[in-house]
């Protein structure tokens, strides 16, 4: 967030039980200039730091720290949560800019639809699974995909097939070739 350029609109949203049909943002934030570049001659870079701090880094900080003292989920729809926010903040308004998306999850999926508890960590099992339902299918065409993985312990399977089920799923929707998976230390 802090390298994207002024005018970027940040969405956040939370992958959380409840979320498995459709996703909103918890907040859309839209990144103002941040006064690093303005002339002290023609503009007031400290009151546009000011407003920068007031009306965007506090609000976000204080979003993403919500975020991660938020309580366990019953449930965990990533792939649900993933295609609600392609639609919401992709497909539904019209995009200048690079679409990018940073995930931070332990990346275990876990819903009545596929579930990594109850069957293998397979794409092929998973996309057998969900291919006539039209549940959990997108198009990540164009969208860069960051994830940054929370360690967890694996119910099905080892860390190698979490990240070759996950880097599948990316790469049979479309995703960007550069998608960047990796973990975050405890």
């Amino acid at each position: 967030i802090k390298d994207s350029p002024t005018n970027t609109l940040v969405n956040l949203y939370a992958i959380e039980t409840g979320s498995e049909k459709h996703i909103k943002p918890i907040a859309n934030l839209c990144k103002p200039d941040d006064g690093s570049t303005a002339s002290e001659l023609t503009s007031s870079p400290a009151w546009i730091r000011k407003i920068f701090n007031e009306k965007f880094d506090l609000p976000l900080s204080a979003h993403l720290e919500g975020l991660l003292k938020m309580p366990p989920s019953a449930s965990s729809p990533i792939i649900e949560s993933l295609q609600s926010a392609v639609i919401e903040s992709f497909l539904t308004h019209q995009n200048s800019g690079q679409d990018k998306i940073v995930l931070i999850s332990d990346m275990i999926q876990n819903t009545s639809m596929y579930s990594f508890y109850k069957e293998s960590l397979s794409y092929d099992s998973y996309f057998s699974k969900v291919k006539n339902s039209g549940s959990g299918v997108l198009d990540l065409a164009g969208i860069e995909i960051q994830v940054l993985v929370i360690p967890n312990n694996i119910p099905n399977g080892t860390r190698e097939d979490l990240t070759r089920f996950w880097g599948k799923f990316f790469i049979e929707n479309n995703a960007d070739s550069n998608v960047n998976i990796r973990p975050l230390s405890k």
